[in-house]
């Protein structure tokens, strides 16, 4: 599979990542970020042995299920292959379940509650809105 080449197992995939990255704070070729032909080599390596790779990432034995399931069910799919998003969502769900959260509560989320804009005037008096986490004169 080349660069640009959009599909919906490459957007799994990319999820997968932004939830590793998410869950253990590092990606296995962050550190090799400018050469997109070795991260393309780490990731298909990755891909093809997903419980090696996460057990690198999570040392103490402490692989969320959820993902090693979530890389397990996509590492099988197809280049177009369409996914059962059912089984992928009630790897999550079920693991929320473990974890004694509600999946349709949001007040296990306390960062949502601190994630109020700064306001500030702007110099024609109207208020502007800063991103959330920087302050209003960034």
């Amino acid at each position: 599979m080349g660069y640009g080449h959009f599909t919906t197992l490459g957007d799994l995939e990319i999820l997968g990542y932004v939830l590793v990255q998410w869950a253990c704070g590092v990606l296995p070729w962050e550190s090799k970020i400018t050469n997109k032909e070795v991260v393309a080599q780490e990731k298909e390596k990755f891909m093809k042995s997903p419980e090696l790779h996460l057990k690198k990432l999570f040392p103490s034995g402490g692989t969320p299920s959820c993902l090693l399931g979530y890389f397990l069910q996509i590492s099988k799919l197809g280049y177009l292959q369409q996914p059962d998003y059912d089984k992928l969502r009630n790897l999550f769900l079920k693991e929320l379940t473990n974890l004694k959260i509600n999946p349709r509560s949001t007040s296990h989320l306390d960062w949502l509650q601190s994630a109020t804009p700064a306001k500030r005037k702007s110099q024609s008096g109207l208020i502007e809105m800063s991103p959330i986490g920087k302050s209003a004169g960034m």
